[in-house]
């Protein structure tokens, strides 16, 4: 496989060279056309000259002999133009730098009577005889309304037969030849320069994302001198910090698991071990702690397992529409009868529009930020639950009374986290994550806060996710 310093010289000469022929084909036309051009221009005002000197000519002298024109046209007579003056009847006058091989094909045939219409008419002259084209761009000498004579004039080519010439053509075409030579060798060399600085820093990406997938989080990537090296640079270390994260939050969680399953797994061998010895006794209390203890493990393995399948790129949503005064009523009769208990004032105020979601996924993760609202509140605190919307949103507000140390709000949402005001307390420590992840699937966004003055903190807890454009 070709380097990529490689692929941009050959792109870039490819280019070049399809560049360079473009041009010469567009250079040589357009001279070729100016040529043309000149010559009939040049044509046209000798030919004008010298039928107006003709003219003055003819209307003060009765000798229209060839010597005698050619002395009224001496000043005429170069090397740069051809000329021969015809006479009415198409026989020729007088012929100037006329050579064998530049004799028009149409001059060899036999002249034809032109006649007081002049060539322009293109009579047929004699049995099956066309007018030959020729003679159509003869300029006529006009005298008293009658045609007097007929000029034909062309410019000198460029002979290429000529020693001189030749040698101006090979001058001509030896400077174009090293002016194209020079400008491809300059062109090539910048290229190699600036596609070697490019495939350094190419490599030296490639080398980084080649240390980072061998297990590196260390690896330096360069700024890049172009906008897509740039790029590739910055992703790469938003990669090699994400995946950081994603090792340490491993790390952790596995500790965190060992941790929560270590627990009440030594609790419960310790109590069975001194039931099996005799130290204590099976009664039901005993048996009844032993049950809570497999119940905090059979709830630890049921949210890892449901954060593992919501988390899953697999798993779907299944959405269906539910209004907002509905999605209310689901957490009013889940949680009125615990917060009743408590002696917690829930109070849960709605707009009403309509939330295309999963109603089973939304209402978990609800129901995981009320209850521990209810969980980490005091008895005779207030519970604010808010269903609204904004634009085309809906946003869910859940707010207690408490504060989350600053230091920790950050790090609620990662798995197994229990900061210091809930270590005390039971639970699996996903609650939290299970919440942000089914909101993340909803393709919303979930966040913490304390809000208030001093005395009279809270905590809030928002979630932000796409909703129906409009009522139902």
């Amino acid at each position: 496989m070709a380097s990529l310093k490689k692929k941009i010289i050959l792109s870039f000469s490819a280019s070049l060279g399809i560049f360079l022929i473009f041009v010469s084909l567009i250079i040589f036309s357009g001279l070729n056309i100016a040529i043309k051009g000149w010559y009939r221009a040049s044509e046209a005002r000798y030919s004008s000259s010298i039928a107006r000197t003709l003219e003055k000519f003819y209307s003060r002298s009765d000798d229209f002999s060839a010597q005698g024109i050619r002395e009224a046209l001496e000043q005429y007579l170069g090397e740069r133009f051809s000329l021969i003056v015809f006479s009415p009847d198409g026989n020729i006058i007088l012929s100037h730098n006329i050579k064998r091989n530049r004799i028009p094909p149409g001059m060899m045939m036999p002249p034809p009577q032109m006649g007081p219409g002049g060539p322009g008419m293109n009579r047929r002259d004699g049995p099956g005889m066309m007018m030959p084209d020729f003679f159509k761009a003869l300029t006529p000498v006009i005298l008293q309304g009658r045609t007097a004579a007929y000029i034909w004039v062309k410019s000198a080519r460029f002979e290429t037969e000529d020693n001189l010439n030749r040698r101006l053509l090979q001058a001509v075409f030896l400077t174009l030849f090293i002016g194209i030579t020079l400008s491809v060798g300059a062109a090539i060399l910048s290229t190699s320069l600036i596609s070697g600085k490019i495939t350094k820093e190419a490599s030296a990406v490639s080398g980084g994302l080649e240390k980072l997938a061998a297990g590196s989080r260390d690896v330096q990537f360069p700024d890049g001198s172009s906008n897509e090296i740039a790029t590739i640079s910055k992703s790469a270390l938003i990669l090699q910090e994400r995946l950081s994260g994603e090792e340490r939050a491993r790390k952790q969680w596995t500790q965190d698991i060992a941790h929560d399953l270590r627990t009440p797994t030594t609790a419960i061998k310790a109590q069975l071990e001194a039931m099996a010895d005799g130290v204590l006794k099976p009664d039901r209390r005993r048996l009844e702690m032993l049950l809570a203890e497999v119940g905090r493990l059979e709830h630890l393995i049921e949210d890892m397992n449901r954060l593992t399948n919501i988390e899953s790129p697999e798993a779907s949503l299944a959405f269906s529409d539910i209004s907002s005064g509905e999605l209310a009523d689901v957490l009013r009769e889940r949680f009125a009868a615990g917060a009743k208990e408590k002696g917690i004032n829930l109070q849960i105020e709605n707009d009403d529009f309509i939330i295309r979601c999963d109603i089973n996924l939304l209402t978990r993760a609800l129901s995981n930020l009320v209850q521990n609202s209810i969980q980490y509140s005091q008895e005779g605190a207030k519970i604010r639950i808010s269903i609204s919307r904004s634009g085309s949103s809906a946003v869910i507000s859940v707010e207690n009374p408490g504060e989350i140390p600053e230091n920790e709000i950050k790090r609620i949402f990662d798995r197994l986290y229990r900061g210091e005001f809930s270590r005390s307390t039971r639970g699996s420590g996903l609650g939290l994550t299970i919440a942000k992840a089914a909101v993340e699937k909803h393709g919303g966004a979930i966040a913490a806060e304390n809000t208030g003055n001093a005395g009279e903190r809270s905590v809030r807890f928002t979630v932000i996710i796409p909703s129906s454009p409009a009522n139902r």
